[in-house]
């Protein structure tokens, strides 16, 4: 299996377990995430590649842990992916300033970028 996950302000969590640090991951679907800018008043770009057509889920989660807005749901192709969170949850509320992360799950595999938001 070859090395195909870019990890930069990111961690890695395995289904069912804890948030971990990592440089490499061989990963069945292999993806590269990004959120620019990590650091936003309001609205960063999450980037996403894929290279192999999969299942995907995409979400800004809280550091509980909840899920503050889905991103996307469903079959992507292989490819570069873009989505846009303008620091809002998903009835359109502004969240606070604090650190956040968007969770991007493919083929059981689960990569985190770290967002921080200052209002």
């Amino acid at each position: 299996m070859k090395a195909c996950m870019t990890v930069t302000e990111m961690a890695l969590r395995p289904e069912g377990g804890g948030i971990q640090s990592a440089s490499r991951m061989d990963a069945p679907s292999c993806a590269d995430l990004r959120a620019v800018p990590s650091l936003t008043g309001g609205h960063t770009e999450l980037r996403l590649s894929v290279l192999k057509a999969s299942e995907l889920h995409v979400g800004v989660y809280d550091r509980a842990g909840r899920e503050l807005a889905r991103m996307h749901q469903g079959e992507v192709a292989p490819g570069f992916h873009s989505w846009t969170w303008d620091g809002r949850d998903a009835e359109g509320r502004e969240v606070p300033s604090g650190v956040y992360f968007c969770r991007a799950t493919a083929d059981g595999t689960t990569a985190a970028a770290r967002l921080v938001l200052i209002r």
